[in-house]
């Protein structure tokens, strides 16, 4: 059964990195005034890869080859909320990492619910931080057509009619979530079983 719980969380630490690499990373939802035209796409860090590295994906033929790319002084304001997301969704990685390790490794079960605890707060403030960015693009604070496009009277004549609806982290937030609170239940579990185990043999000495 010991054997049977380590392999069983080593599995489902492990199971962080596809997940993180393959299910929806970014949802965004964009929308204009002129006309009731909204469109909706769903970004993974796979499909990131596509578009701007292998080529393989529609969206990588709107990018040329020799593009320069430049984070613009007008964004700035999401900088230090962008950078708390990345750090922390490398942190809840490193805590299924640490996981998968520790499950091969060692026999104790308390740090592996401790990191898993630590990696559902993880992936929690990864969302905040992120959503804190976002709102500056979906109230409108900061229009991403100006900020992108560096201002200009056509941008700025275009950035009246656009607007960022929604922009959220995908479907890969509420997996981590759900792989590290089925490793903690995972683990409780046999804590509990092993606990009436230490019990019984007790509860016959008494008898005697």
């Amino acid at each position: 059964m010991k054997y049977l719980l380590k392999a069983v969380n080593a599995i489902l630490s492990i199971a962080i990195i596809p997940a993180a690499i393959f299910l929806e990373f970014l949802f965004v939802q964009v929308s204009t005034t002129v006309a009731d035209v909204g469109i909706e796409e769903s970004f993974s860090l796979k499909r990131f890869y596509d578009i701007f590295v292998s080529g393989k994906d529609p969206f990588s033929y709107f990018i040329k080859e020799d593009t320069v790319f430049y984070w613009p002084d007008s964004l700035d304001p999401l900088k230090p909320y962008l950078i708390a997301a990345v750090v922390f969704f490398a942190l809840a990685v490193i805590a299924a990492l640490f996981i998968f390790v520790w499950s091969i490794c060692s026999k104790k079960r308390i740090p592996v619910i401790a990191a898993a605890g630590a990696g559902i707060l993880f992936t929690v403030l990864m969302n905040v931080f992120f959503s804190s960015a976002a709102e500056f693009l979906t109230s409108g604070t900061i229009n991403i057509v100006n900020a992108l496009s560096g201002g200009g009277f056509l941008a700025s004549l275009v950035s009246g009619f656009v607007s960022v609806d929604t922009l959220v982290l995908g479907g890969f937030r509420n997996a981590f979530i759900i792989i590290f609170a089925v490793i903690i239940l995972w683990t409780l579990a046999f804590i509990v079983v092993d606990l009436g185990d230490e019990k019984e043999p007790k509860a016959k000495k008494a008898k005697k």
